[in-house]
Formats: structure tokens, C-alpha cells, sequence
């Protein structure tokens, strides 16, 4: 897929989801033409919140110092309500 049609595809999803207040994510999983290139495995894997975060932790870290010990990390709690 072109980049333009792929930014075109992921901004129309982005928006709908965002005026409708309705999941980005289905929205995505649902539209043809991502999913024609990326199927549900792949999709999981990009919207894996803990891969996403996996470095918040030692990014922080490094920004603002180590979190004392004991402390919950950020990315231990990510996606997790």
C-alpha cells in the first residue's frame, strides 16, 4: 500500500473513532483495506500496549532518574484497568 493510502486509511479510522467515540482499534481490524495487508495477528501485535511501553521504564529513567525501589514501573501497568 502507498504510504498516502495507508496515512489516508489510518486518518479517515482515526477521526471516525474519534467524533463516534468508538474503538480505534475494531475500526481499523474492520476496514478492507488495511486489512487486505496486515491480518489479526499483526494487527495485535501493533496494538500490543505492553510492546509499545516496554522502554517507558528505563526512558524515564534515564529523563528523570531511577524510580526508587519498590516503585510500580509504568509499564507494568500498561492496558491493565
Amino acid at each position: 500500500m502507498p504510504r498516502d493510502d495507508a496515512y489516508k486509511a489510518v486518518q479517515e479510522n482515526a477521526m471516525a473513532a474519534w467524533e463516534s467515540e468508538t474503538s480505534f482499534h475494531e475500526r481499523v481490524a474492520a476496514d478492507a483495506r488495511i486489512t487486505k495487508y496486515l491480518d489479526a495477528k499483526a494487527l495485535a501485535h501493533t496494538f500490543d500496549l505492553q510492546r509499545q511501553l516496554r522502554y517507558v521504564d528505563a526512558i524515564f529513567d534515564r529523563v528523570f532518574g531511577a524510580h526508587p525501589a519498590g516503585e510500580k514501573s509504568v509499564a507494568g501497568s500498561a492496558g491493565k484497568h
